[in-house]
């Protein structure tokens, strides 16, 4: 059976790997990222105390959803509170966090967002936004900075406040390189998935230094930032996909069978 390396972490594999058994795909799961504690809560305390002075709050990632929740209850008073990504909205609304109108159309990246109404220059200038996200390794500049600078550019007062850190997991043993490999080579493993730029840096380095097997291996990603980027990693074969479960799938189905539907693109 034709295998994918899915990338995801543990508890948010599940989704993904029911998709793929549905067109007869092989998970090999094997999680790219570590999502831990950031040292201290402070900032997400401070964030849930002066929560009254921001007009607007986005969510960058369901994760950083769950975390807030610990630090602030729902309550009439909120501010504004936006998502980005349909996972995110999922998880406002299990926290029953208020989710903005604004944010219907909202269901893929901060360029979606960007492009609402209510975020244009004219209404945010001079405004208080909170972004809530992780950070990668100790990069406190790591939260959404294409969003970030895109509403300071607008006028905005932007502050960003880390609920969490993102880090590579260990590199892989002698006897899982080889088994990656061995799989590569005789056309088992068909495909990887990567979900953010982060996560396809990571694949390379628990893969080092005896990788070509993966940078050749066609990688399926959400954006066509991260295609940009994975190209500039050297990979060989980056692939534009949809976001949700079902259309991943779907397109690496179709890209194993040779049938690649027009809206799927490699850059």
């Amino acid at each position: 059976m034709k295998t994918v390396w899915v990338t995801r972490p543990p508890e948010r594999v599940q989704q993904l790997a029911e998709a793929l058994k549905k067109y007869h795909l092989r998970s090999w799961i094997n999680s790219a990222m570590r999502i831990v504690d950031m040292d201290e809560d402070d900032s997400l305390r401070w964030f849930a105390v002066q929560s009254a002075r921001f007009d607007m709050v986005i969510f960058v990632s369901a994760e950083a959803v769950l975390r807030c929740r610990t630090h602030l209850l729902p309550s009439p008073t909120l501010p504004m509170m936006l998502p980005i990504g349909s996972g995110t909205r999922v998880a406002m609304e299990k926290a029953d966090y208020p989710v903005s109108l604004l944010s219907d159309n909202t269901i893929g990246d901060s360029d979606v967002l960007l492009s609402s109404d209510s975020l244009q220059p004219e209404q945010v200038r001079e405004k208080c936004i909170a972004v809530l996200g992780g950070i990668s390794g100790n990069d406190e500049k790591s939260i959404s900075p294409p969003l970030c600078e895109a509403l300071r550019q607008r006028g905005a007062q932007v502050t960003t406040f880390a609920a969490y850190r993102r880090l590579p997991p260990p590199s892989f043993s002698a006897k899982e390189s080889a088994t990656a490999q061995e799989m590569a080579a005789t056309g088992q493993l068909c495909a990887a998935v990567a979900y953010s730029g982060d996560t396809a840096r990571h694949m390379l380095v628990m893969t080092a230094p005896a990788n070509d097997w993966l940078r050749r291996l066609p990688l399926f990603v959400i954006h066509s930032h991260i295609v940009l980027a994975a190209k500039d990693m050297g990979y060989f074969y980056p692939v534009l996909a949809p976001a949700s479960s079902e259309g991943m799938a779907a397109a690496i189905s179709h890209f194993v069978s040779g049938k690649l539907p027009d809206t799927i693109n490699g850059l």
